[in-house]
């Protein structure tokens, strides 16, 4: 399998092209292509990866998020699976950073565990900087199947392919700035801060120092061993070897052929594959040989789309519509008492009957004359050779509104479902009522893995709202 690392910045794209094998993994490429001066848009980056072979059925992407929009936070947490710290650790940044946990999205890596839980360094990019950068990738036809962080992406860099064994500083240049990270002794990541592109080395070595003076509060006696240089940064610098006393130099970047140098500045060999090493590193977390931490959660968290063609295509979207109308009466008209909006979501359930069945000019009763409908549908279906004449988006909206606790008054405000996931959210009176809706959807026998993707109380309106994700058989 192959793995196309790609960071792409204001004025130049570099990718690392990993193959995977069964007993590690080998650096195929690693090319570079300049653009003008600020550019980086949709056409360059798909020509580019088209010239490189890029095949979206056949490899994986990994695409370096830039680190100017990156913060990060180090936290504890008592929990120790994590299922259940990515579940929570969302609103566990909230009460930390100026922002709700609906405007940001982060990832995680655990860089600590023991019998009082664990410890995290967490990353997290405000929602419309992630829009903007896939929308980039969209533009050219493609989708990152891993986006990391670029302070980290060059870190794991360093560590999945140098081995090193003691606390290094990892400086990497791009355009938007200069990515500072401290790795412990087995290569993972501490802290990390992004400066501005244009400071000279003398503050860059401020920077590490003040990175070093906050980690060894919580770790006495850390000490820096080695500052590792990548991207477009500056040369090994004798003032900051000796401010920090540690040696500096460019990361070593070994068993990977000579850069083809499109555009590509370097005084050396060394130099030129250290400028890789953020690209490099996203590959190696997409191989799995490097922690990973993807930027690709929540509503961002890539997914197959389901294509129909043909006959099949139009009965299957009557199916669905007459199903999505049956279970907004079913779930949401039948079950609650929030009398405000009742009025208005009967309203709409009509309407949705009404674009389902335009034949039926006399409404009676919606349910019962759906259901009659739709096994008319099912023999049309079965007609047309479509399958079994069923639709299993119907059997999934019918299980999904049995699955509602009992009692509950639970109003539903959106429902995706493709292959390989569903997602729910909505409104109810309590977060037990939240916990009992998830464990009902886990016994479906097509669902495998229910979790709670956010639940939060309403203010003043004795409300939990939330929302549900589930990773489906199909």
């Amino acid at each position: 399998m192959r793995i196309f690392g790609v960071e792409a910045g204001a004025g130049f794209i570099r990718a690392a092209v990993v193959e995977k094998q069964m007993r590690g993994t080998r650096i195929l490429r690693l090319a570079s292509t300049a653009l003008e001066a600020g550019e980086r848009n949709s056409a360059s980056l798909g020509e580019f990866l088209r010239r490189l072979g890029f095949s979206p059925d056949k490899d994986t992407l990994a695409a370096v998020f830039p680190g100017e929009k990156v913060s990060h936070r180090v936290l504890a947490t008592p929990l120790t699976k994590k299922t259940q710290i990515a579940q929570t650790l969302p609103f566990e940044l909230e009460a930390k950073v100026p922002f709700t946990a609906d405007e940001f999205v982060c990832g995680f890596i655990v860089t600590g565990s023991g019998a009082d839980g664990s410890r995290l360094l967490a990353a997290l990019a405000k929602n419309e900087d992630m829009e903007d950068f896939l929308g980039i990738y969209a533009g050219a036809g493609l989708d990152p199947d891993l986006v990391a962080p670029g302070p980290l992406a060059s870190a794991a860099g360093l560590a999945a392919n140098a081995g090193r064994d003691e606390t290094a500083a990892v400086v990497h240049g791009g355009s938007g700035g200069v990515y500072i990270t401290i790795t412990g002794p087995g290569g993972e990541p501490l802290a990390f801060h992004t400066c501005g592109p244009a400071e000279e080395a003398e503050k860059i070595g401020m920077e590490i120092d003040r990175l070093m003076l906050g980690l060894a509060r919580e770790n006495p006696g850390i000490k820096l061993g080695a500052v590792a240089l990548g991207g477009w940064a500056f040369g090994p610098s004798d003032a900051i070897s000796q401010r920090l006393m540690a040696p500096v130099g460019f990361a070593q970047i070994t068993g990977a052929p000579e850069p083809e140098a499109g555009g590509l500045a370097a005084n050396s060999v060394e130099e030129g594959k250290a400028q890789f090493l953020a690209a490099l590193g996203a590959a190696y977390m997409a191989a799995g040989v490097a922690k990973p931490l993807s930027l690709r959660q929540g509503r961002f968290q890539k997914t197959a789309r389901r294509a129909s063609q043909g006959r099949e295509a139009a009965v299957a979207g009557v199916l669905a519509a007459a199903a999505a109308a049956l279970w907004l009466i079913s779930f949401i008209a039948g079950g609650i008492s929030m009398n405000r909006e009742y009025s208005s979501l009967k309203a709409q359930v009509r309407e949705i009957f009404k674009t389902a069945m335009p034949e039926v000019t006399t409404i009676v009763a919606e349910k019962q004359q759906m259901m009659a409908e739709l096994a008319r549908l099912e023999g049309s279906a079965r007609t047309l050779g479509v399958g079994q004449g069923r639709d299993p988006f119907l059997d999934v909206m019918l299980d999904v509104a049995r699955s509602k606790p009992s009692g509950a008054q639970m109003a539903m405000e959106e429902m995706i479902f493709e292959p390989g996931r569903l997602i729910l959210s909505g409104r109810t009176e309590s977060f037990e009522k939240v916990d009992q809706y998830k464990n009902a959807l886990e016994k479906l026998p097509w669902v495998a893995k229910a979790r709670l993707d956010k639940a939060k109380a309403a203010a003043g309106k004795g409300e939990v709202t939330f929302r549900l994700e589930a990773d489906v058989a199909f």
